[in-house]
């Protein structure tokens, strides 16, 4: 067939050996580069496990770290409320202290204005008495 393309009949035979060659190193390369599926299997199964463990790490990392985040949670959440009690009882105290004030003031200011009003009555008496006289 080539020999009707001009060839002679050595290079037909050369060309074919060159073809059938580059045909077989090609074949050759392509089993070469194949895995049998049982191994294929195995590196599967080793990847698939190898996953697993990754997977069950982080889980067990996100539980570890959602257990941490929820400790400092509660620690802050009771700092908080310490703060509001001591805050709360500041402030009674001090409603205290001012109600303590105002009824002291009060109390004082009505001991003052009898000790004027038993002065204005001594003083009626007097001018009274000055006016019998």
């Amino acid at each position: 067939m080539l020999e009707k393309d001009g060839f002679t009949n050595d290079q037909a035979k050369g060309l074919v050996l060159l073809v059938n060659e580059a045909i077989t190193e090609s074949m050759v390369s392509a089993i070469q580069s194949m895995v049998p599926k049982t191994e294929q299997q195995q590196e599967e199964e080793e990847m698939n496990k190898q996953l697993q463990l990754l997977t069950d790490e982080i889980n067990t990392l996100e539980k570890k770290d959602f257990a941490t985040i929820k400790g400092e949670l509660a620690r802050i959440t009771e700092m908080v409320n310490t703060i509001k009690g001591n805050m709360r009882d500041d402030i009674n105290r001090i409603h205290g202290g001012i109600r303590l004030d105002a009824n002291l003031e009060k109390a004082r200011m009505k001991e003052e204005s009898d000790d004027l009003i038993k002065q204005l009555d001594l003083a009626g008496f007097w001018i009274d008495a000055r006016g019998k006289n």
